[in-house]
């Protein structure tokens, strides 16, 4: 059987660049935060998994509304953005997710 992985990931709708975006993206994270193998190892991870969800969606908007950044350039550069934010944003909700566990409150002074 002569499988190959460019045909997998085209038939699936991966780019490879994507791919590579969302590497790089949780690389940039461990650089910037810091942390050990494992917080490396997870925030490549999911890096890989916001680019590969959220990208074509942001740069189909972005091109949607933008018609002149149709360009792989422009692509690469967007998936890569969707990455780093996206990493940063997941960390902020568990931060804040870990505040609210430790004081729980509701809007308007509801008590849990």
């Amino acid at each position: 059987m002569d499988w190959k992985i460019e045909a997998f990931l085209a038939g699936s709708g991966i780019k490879i660049t994507h791919i590579v975006a969302g590497f790089s993206a949780g690389l940039v994270r461990l650089f910037f935060v810091g942390g050990g193998f494992i917080s490396g190892m997870f925030s490549i991870l999911v890096g890989l998994v916001i680019t590969l969800n959220v990208s074509p969606s942001a740069y189909f908007v972005l091109v949607h509304y933008f018609p002149w950044a149709d360009d792989p350039r422009t692509e690469h550069s967007v998936v890569f953005f969707v990455g780093i934010v996206g990493l940063f944003g997941c960390e902020g909700v568990i931060k804040k997710a870990k505040e609210w566990k430790d004081n729980p409150k509701f809007p308007g002074g509801l008590k849990p």
